[in-house]
């Protein structure tokens, strides 16, 4: 089973952004979207160099599938990732949100080029939760307690660091990123049920 699933994950991991960006294009022709913005959201600054650890988030998301595809307990790490797909999905379909990000940036950095090349693919919905946020956290917790070893918590600041980079980089509002922390906390809790 762990073989299969191992083999699977890749496909699963494209069928996941494939569709987050047509549930963000059906999201997107709503005509209301949830603003999940608060006033503390605006004291937040914008920090483009903080794209290099969004970004990151593509590996480190992946990091259970990366450090733990071959353990005996990978069939259940996959229903956490299942958990995490399947609620944020329902809540961008039956919550339409969105957020208010910097979308014409002037400084031509790296970093901006990459934040605009990304923001010209992803429109400003489906950001509650976030799955950045979500997927690296789950994936920090699961390595840090299959494996015990003192570097795995390391992979709990860069967690850390993606979530704080969804905010400097105004991809994400706070309540996004404190939902996104509690559904990747409560799809480990569910795993370690399983387990």
């Amino acid at each position: 089973m762990t073989a299969w699933l191992v083999t699977f994950y890749p496909l699963f991991v494209g069928v996941l952004f494939l569709t987050i960006l047509v549930v963000n294009n059906i999201t997107a022709t709503r005509p209301r979207q949830v603003l999940t913005r608060h006033a503390l959201d605006e004291r937040i600054p914008f920090v483009p160099m903080f794209a290099v650890p969004y970004f990151s988030a593509y590996i480190l998301g992946n990091g259970a599938y990366l450090f733990l595809r071959h353990d005996k307990h990978f069939p259940a790490i996959m229903l956490g990732y299942l958990i995490i797909y399947l609620v944020s999905n329902a809540s961008y379909l039956l919550i339409p949100s969105r957020v208010e990000r910097r979308e014409r940036l002037a400084e031509r950095t790296t970093s901006t080029y990459l934040i605009s090349r990304f923001q010209a693919v992803s429109k400003p919905f489906n950001n509650f939760p976030s799955m950045h946020v979500s997927y690296c956290l789950y994936s920090a917790l699961t390595v840090v307690y299959y494996t015990a070893t003192p570097w795995a918590l390391g992979l709990l600041a860069w967690a850390g660091l993606v979530a704080c980079s969804t905010l400097l980089t105004k991809q994400h509002h706070l309540l996004d990123v404190g939902a996104g922390a509690l559904l990747g906390t409560t799809a480990f809790s569910i795993v370690l049920m399983v387990v």
